[in-house]
């Protein structure tokens, strides 16, 4: 099957108060913070197409580490495997709690742009368009807008 391109880790909420030192060639993976060795391993599994077993390791991530800096790029991945699985209102759900959990994460600009494609999915044009022009007002500098902007004129 297709690998997916996913990034190993993303840009945190806020550094956390005791930042894990970047592994480097020397480092080996018992050197990571046993939450980001967690989050990689679950991403690891998305990027191989293993998505149920993805989504239940993002999922348990979250319950066990909802206060860490990359508890809400993991809820955000979940929207994504369940949009993937083309399960629409259940990715909905989740890019939908990562505005209410985390409103000032580093994803929200890009769940909103996945809640429009959710709405699209399911017929909800008016509702699609109603979150893409709030993204382009609330996040104008951010790549999700500039690509909401592009598909409102497509």
């Amino acid at each position: 099957p297709p690998r997916i391109a996913i990034p190993v880790a993303t840009t945190p909420v806020a550094a956390p108060a005791s930042r894990p030192a970047a592994p480097t060639r020397e480092s080996s993976p018992d050197d990571v913070e046993p939450a980001v060795r967690d989050y990689r391993a679950a991403l690891a599994l998305v990027r191989d197409r293993d998505l149920n077993e993805g989504l239940t390791r993002l999922r348990r991530f979250v319950q066990i580490y909802g206060g860490h800096a990359y508890a809400d790029n993991a809820l955000f991945w979940q929207g994504e495997v369940l949009f993937m699985q083309r399960r629409y209102q259940d990715a909905l759900r989740a890019y939908s709690e990562v505005l209410s959990r985390y409103p000032r994460g580093n994803k929200v600009s890009d769940a909103m742009l996945k809640m429009a494609r959710c709405h699209q999915r399911l017929g909800n044009t008016s509702q699609a368009s109603s979150l893409l022009q709030r993204l382009r007002r609330e996040f104008p500098q951010s790549v999700a807008a500039r690509i909401a902007s592009r598909e409102e004129r497509s």
